[in-house]
């Protein structure tokens, strides 16, 4: 790549001067803002602002394009600017930057993946909806594919529980992973809904009121609001007994909370015995229909709670399996929040 003409100092904002088709124009004021712009035909004006890019035959226009965009190239050049109302860099620092060429064809291998990513991006951004139904979709997927992994769990349950006692009713060899059990949420954690306690909204903005200390108050779907006490004092889940949405696959049902809180009788409090992001995650994939109990308002009733089938792998692949979610997950993140 090179420069079209010099620096020039002080140049008025003004002045122009004439650009080449396949010429990438990049912005020496506020780089950041990336400004960066590749030259479709001959005969195009650019202001003496840009850093005019000059393809040779070594590197492809559009490589230069996508190089010239990336944070490689903008955030090393941020470090230059200089000047408090329109911060700056000059030729000297754009030529001295050390850009990475790879071999014609493989230039022309990475940008035939990045247009086929942004038409993807281009596609998705035109319809929000199916977007986030989409990243959804996955996310389900994910789990799904996690929960029944072709990754010994019952030596595990043993020391969970001593006294669990495999039921033939379960299938517990049935399309399981090798060293893979199913068990009842009962045998795999603590339940604690004999701490909850309910408490109006009007008292509890008058105890809030009087009391420099707030903690959080919780019920079936997250907090409500804050008291100036607390119940219990740890790491638990929430699981909505009702008024959580139970039959809605997309949407969370347990949720985990840290910390002094106080919970009302809308959730159960959970405290598991295996890693608490995997039962976090099982519970927000599995199917309630089952489970549930009314037909106004649906309820998960503590007997039901117990109930649920749990697929167990053993305590290292429950990790494994977390750290592969949520990975997964924040790549759906970045994707649809630069999307939106």
């Amino acid at each position: 790549m090179e420069s079209t003409s010099p620096h020039v100092k002080n140049a008025p904002s003004r002045a122009t001067r004439l650009v080449c088709q396949g010429d990438v124009l990049f912005s020496m004021v506020r780089p950041y803002l990336r400004n960066i712009a590749r030259v479709e035909s001959d005969g195009c004006i650019a202001s003496t602002g840009f850093y005019v890019c000059r393809c040779s035959n070594a590197i492809d226009s559009k490589y230069c394009y996508y190089l010239m965009l990336s944070d490689y190239v903008v955030e090393g050049l941020n470090q230059y600017m200089k000047g408090d109302n329109s911060p700056s860099i000059n030729n000297n620092h754009i030529t001295s930057w050390f850009y990475p060429i790879p071999p014609i064809a493989e230039q022309n291998r990475i940008c035939n993946c990045i247009d086929s990513l942004f038409s993807m991006v281009d596609i998705l951004s035109k319809d929000q909806l199916l977007l986030q139904k989409t990243i959804d979709l996955c996310r389900t997927k994910i789990l799904d594919l996690a929960i029944h992994g072709k990754l010994v769990a019952i030596e595990l349950l043993k020391r969970i529980n001593p006294n669990f006692k495999p039921s033939d009713n379960l299938h517990y060899n049935d399309s399981l992973p090798k060293s893979w059990i199913k068990c009842h949420l009962e045998d795999i954690c603590v339940i604690l809904d004999s701490q909850r306690r309910p408490i109006n909204a009007k008292e509890r903005a008058a105890r809030s009121e009087s009391s420099e200390n707030k903690y959080p108050y919780y019920g079936a779907t997250g907090q409500v609001g804050t008291i100036n006490d607390y119940l219990l004092n740890g790491d638990y889940i929430l699981l909505g007994e009702d008024g959580a949405p139970f039959l809605d696959s997309f949407a969370a049902k347990a949720y985990s909370v840290s910390g002094k809180i106080w919970v009302n009788n809308h959730a159960h409090i959970l405290s598991p015995k295996i890693n608490n992001n995997f039962f976090l995650y099982y519970l927000n994939y599995i199917d309630y229909h089952p489970y549930m109990t009314g037909s106004t308002r649906l309820k998960l009733t503590q007997e039901a709670m117990k109930k649920i089938v749990f697929v167990l792998p053993p305590l290292m692949e429950q990790q494994r399996i977390v750290e592969k979610i949520e990975k997964l997950f924040s790549v759906l993140d970045f994707f649809g929040n630069n999307c939106a």
